[in-house]
């Protein structure tokens, strides 16, 4: 067999290459070897900029979206009947805050109208007024207590009576006189007026109880001998384990102790219970199509009920809908909205956050935007607008348009934020690759059909540097809500990849991500892939050399090389590993992920296979820190496939290697040498006898494991890539990539690495007259 060997050119091989014909040679060569994996999309809109270009909550984001939307924090009072044993009758008791929002028909703004902020009543809605009540001074001129009135809407703060469903159909209201208590204008008789209850009705059997977040509920039960009543969280039926209790954590949204206080009164049929929603989550559901970016992520959701801990047809839903109190609470409230397709464009999910925090100066202002689904066929800057009225404010006055960015003033809140594309490669492209050429993310798929079956590796060139390609992996990759493509070093805002802590990725704090630099106090997998001096000046190509079938075609080597003064000058070597066969006979693509390569490296006389970590080491001080430390910390990366080797409590290193050294005139006393068999009888004797020359044996070495030390051995290196020691006379010979060696007249093979001495004192006794050496070949024929 052979291996394909095939060259690709920076720049078309010309001088004066920069950092993104360094990219763009990269996406080629893994285009032609079929590693970028997955189907691409285009249009794909990434994030949304504030007005100042900002992603993310920030401080900008009020600088548009008009004024500030807040309201008053309100009561929420209900009473509990027991239906037998099958529901709650939950009737709400709706009170006027003020006597002064009973307006009589003298009132010019709002003639016979009653005032109750966000009532939530609907046209023609039956409701009792006063009931049970005999005091006339809580009454209302033109009403009568105790009495089933209709109601007429007139805006989400405002309606009017009607005496019958008739009435109130055709907009007949009753007029409201002046009660004498504070003018003519208000038809209250007193200032401690009556209120409002639903009508004893079935339609009201374990009803959803709508409330504003950071308001507060109280439940009047009147309910003896029906079982007790809990207010439940994230469940849809009784669950004695999830009691809505102060700071409680369930892994995803815990809530905590800082604001929340536990509702009382709950465990009883009588009394009432008492809820405080503020610094608890609002109730949601995130969209089903929301982008994923892991196998562990799940679609977070929010939801509160009521329920009998005995009889398990009486419960209810919660709903605690987003608001603005000015309230300091744990997290911004936020609102969901589609922007509907449109032309070419699909739809695209947005949310749109407030800040709730009543000790800053602009709660109620925007804080966010954020995307969360994938949509296509969008463009940058594109014009639409989000409606106030679906965003916790009005319309047009809250509207939030986009376009190209324009800041604004943070009290008129008049600017424009903007919604930034990107495209999502394959086939040719890399997943991401950045504007700046400084940086690309490859998707590799190694087996579909598995759970961890994906790896993103990242390349970065390395800030501090410009002759050196940085590497990062993980098992999944965020791209949504960052700068993405728009940000020339990979830090964070590039973007991020994603996993539970300590076992997919290292904790944020200590994640970076792409591109970084050097000089820190992080081991970095990295490779020099050019010249140190003026490297620029020189071509630069990228060889690869790939298994053919039968072996694993998916097995390549990736070579840097320069020509410098008509001489072949080669850099960094490596191999990122792909498919199935890795580890097929050791590990479960449903269980781990395959984030390692091999880096190619040369000893003195000896070739270097390095089996490396993708992701960074921390060391300080006396605290090493890496992604194989054990036990499993927030520095582990524990789901790797080869953390069951590399495990290590003390220094948990990012390379393990192995080392294949000549073993010829070459003395090396290292445990962790590679010792390749050889015996040549014309220089094996003393006193002229030796072992007959049948025994000699020099010949290349197939077969290499991907690294001696890991037992079972998860993969062999293809049988076409071969180690070979070498010692050759005269004493000035050299070895230089692209050399080929024959063996027996019939294999050929190209040198890929060749680490070799000349001048050497050889077996022949000669002084200075051999060349000795470890030559990492690839046959060509």
């Amino acid at each position: 067999m052979a291996i394909l060997k095939s060259v690709v050119d920076v720049n078309n091989g010309n001088t004066g290459w920069t950092s993104t014909d360094v990219m763009d040679a990269l996406e080629t060569v893994f285009a032609n070897l079929g590693f970028h994996g997955g189907s691409g999309s285009s249009g794909v809109p990434q994030s949304c900029k504030s007005p100042a270009g900002f992603v993310g909550t920030h401080e900008s984001w009020r600088s548009c979206g008009g004024g500030a939307v807040y309201r008053s924090r309100r009561i929420y009072k209900y009473t509990a009947s027991a239906i037998g044993t099958s529901a709650y009758r939950m009737l709400k008791d709706s009170f006027v805050s003020s006597s002064y929002h009973f307006y009589s028909s003298n009132q010019v703004d709002h003639p016979s109208e009653i005032r109750i902020d966000n009532h939530e009543l609907v046209q023609n809605q039956a409701i009792h007024w006063a009931p049970d009540e005999t005091n006339e001074d809580r009454n209302v001129a033109g009403l009568t207590l105790d009495t089933v009135y209709y109601v007429i809407v007139v805006d989400d703060n405002f309606f009017k009576l009607a005496a019958n469903a008739t009435d109130a159909a055709n907009g007949i209201a009753i007029t409201l006189n002046g009660g004498g208590w504070a003018g003519a204008d208000y038809a209250a008789k007193s200032s401690q007026s009556a209120g409002f209850r639903d009508i004893d009705d079935a339609s009201f059997d374990n009803r959803t109880i709508n409330i504003g977040s950071q308001d507060v509920i109280q439940i009047t039960l009147d309910t003896a001998g029906s079982g007790n009543m809990y207010l439940c969280y994230d469940t849809d039926d009784y669950d004695a384990n999830k009691h809505i209790v102060a700071g409680w954590d369930n892994g995803v949204l815990p809530q905590t102790t800082s604001y929340t206080i536990a509702p009382t009164g709950m465990g009883s049929d009588t009394g009432t219970i008492n809820w405080d929603t503020r610094g608890y989550y609002q109730s949601y559901t995130d969209p089903a199509d929301k982008e994923l970016f892991h196998p562990t992520e799940t679609l977070g959701s929010r939801k509160y009920i009521y329920a009998n801990d005995t009889n398990s047809g009486m419960k209810g839903e919660i709903n605690v809908y987003p608001q603005v109190c000015g309230y300091s609470a744990s997290y911004n409230v936020f609102w969901d909205y589609e922007v509907p397709a449109s032309g070419g464009r699909s739809a695209l999910k947005l949310r749109v956050s407030r800040y709730q925090n009543g000790s800053g100066t602009y709660y109620g202002r925007l804080s966010d935007i954020s995307i969360l689904t994938k949509g296509t066929g969008w463009t940058t800057d594109e014009v639409f607008t989000i409606p106030g009225d679906q965003i916790g404010g009005i319309t047009p006055d809250n509207d939030v348009t986009f376009g190209v960015s324009v800041d604004g003033d943070s009290t008129a809140g008049d600017g424009t934020p903007s919604l930034r594309t990107t495209t999502l490669g394959s086939g040719s492209n890399f997943y991401q690759k950045s504007n700046s050429g400084n940086w690309a993310v490859l998707k590799n798929v190694n087996d579909a059909s598995k759970t961890y079956g994906t790896t993103y590796y990242s390349f970065g060139i390395a800030s501090d540097s410009n002759n050196d390609l940085v590497f990062n992996c993980g098992s999944g990759y965020k791209w949504l809500n960052v700068n993405g493509i728009e940000e020339t070093n990979g830090s964070s805002n590039a973007g991020r990849f994603t996993g539970q802590t300590g076992l997919d990725r290292m904790d944020s704090s200590y994640d970076y991500p792409i591109n970084m630099s050097s000089a820190t106090y992080w081991s970095i997998p990295q490779v020099t892939y050019c010249s140190t001096s003026t490297p620029t000046a020189y071509p630069l190509e990228i060889r690869v050399y790939r298994a053919q079938a039968p072996q694993d075609t998916n097995f390549a080597i990736i070579q840097f090389c320069q020509t410098i003064n008509n001489i072949v000058q080669p850099y960094g070597a490596f191999t990122i590993y792909k498919g199935a066969t890795f580890g097929s006979n050791v590990w479960d693509f449903d269980h781990v992920f395959n984030g390692s390569m091999m880096i190619y490296s040369l000893g003195t006389r000896s070739i270097r296979l390095d089996h490396t970590s993708c992701s960074p080491v921390y060391g300080y001080y006396t605290s090493d820190r890496g992604t194989n430390e054990e036990p499993v910390s927030q520095y582990s990366i524990a789901r790797e496939a080869f953390y069951g080797y590399l495990r290590d409590p003390e220094t948990p290193n990012l390379t393990t290697r192995s080392e294949y050294v000549c073993n010829i005139e070459t003395d090396d006393n290292s445990t962790s040498s590679m010792y390749l068999y050889y015996r040549n009888s014309v220089y094996d004797q003393y006193n002229g006898n030796s072992v007959a020359s049948d025994a000699d044996y020099y010949k290349p070495f197939k077969g290499l494991p991907i690294n001696e030390r890991m037992v079972p051995c998860p993969y062999y290196l293809p049988d076409d890539f071969v180690m070979l020691s070498v010692s050759t006379t005269p004493g000035l010979t050299q070895f230089r990539t692209g050399d080929t060696v024959t063996i027996g007249g019939t294999e050929t093979y190209e040198i890929i690495r060749g680490s070799y001495e000349t001048q050497q004192n050889g077996l022949d006794g000669v002084d200075n007259n051999s060349t000795i050496g470890m030559l990492f070949l690839a046959r060509i024929s």
